[in-house]
């Protein structure tokens, strides 16, 4: 059963970035996205329903969405990458390679909140 219907399901853009880790002043290592962007495409953003956005509340499944992305080799999503999504910031948190028909990979993701 494919993931999305059709290509055109594919209407939102989203810009990836690579990790980029610096230190805090007490020495601390944090992740950030790097300046320039790694890999922009379509993508088909599923957000949560509104009873699972009440279900999450207050849990570390809060904020999180699902991306449908075309499957490609040419760049390497990974985990722990960052997109960004209609001027929001998410951290990639599962990467799901469609290595059976090779069509559609999805991406679990959370919103960087600061």
């Amino acid at each position: 059963m494919p993931k999305i219907a059709r290509t055109s399901d594919l209407n939102e853009r989203i810009s990836f970035y690579e990790v980029v880790v610096t230190k805090t002043s007490a020495g601390v290592a944090v992740k950030k996205p790097a300046a320039d962007v790694f890999y922009s495409c379509w993508a088909a953003v599923r957000t949560q329903m509104l009873s699972e956005v009440e279900k999450n509340l207050g849990t570390d499944l809060a904020n999180n969405l699902r991306v449908i992305i075309r499957h490609q080799s040419e760049y390497e999503i990974q985990e722990e990458m960052f997109f960004s999504w209609n001027g929001k910031l998410y951290r990639v948190i599962a990467f799901n390679l469609d290595t059976y028909d090779k069509e559609w990979d999805t991406i679990l993701a959370k919103e960087v909140i600061t």
